[in-house]
């Protein structure tokens, strides 16, 4: 990866300040499990974003609308950490 992708802090939460450098190396250097990770999640996001007629007609309908729009937020933020 360039130096204009910046890695998102979230990556460094408890990292000890002398392996920092280490970390961010090692996790720069993932790029298939990056790419394979970013792919699913995005996968996973197109699913729920399908919303499917029949689901209006249950009377639970708000429920799994909440629920799938937990989830999708829950993925994004997820998806925004892979560099």
């Amino acid at each position: 990866m360039d130096s204009k992708h910046n890695l998102n802090s979230g990556w460094l939460i408890a990292i000890d300040p002398d392996k920092k450098a280490d970390a961010i190396s090692s996790i720069k250097s993932s790029t298939t499990a990056l790419r394979q990770l970013k792919l699913f999640l995005e996968h996973e996001i197109r699913m729920l974003d399908h919303t499917d007629s029949k689901d209006y007609e249950t009377p639970s309908w708000p429920y799994k609308q909440a629920d799938r729009l937990g989830q999708l937020r829950a993925l994004r933020k997820v998806l925004s950490l892979v560099p």
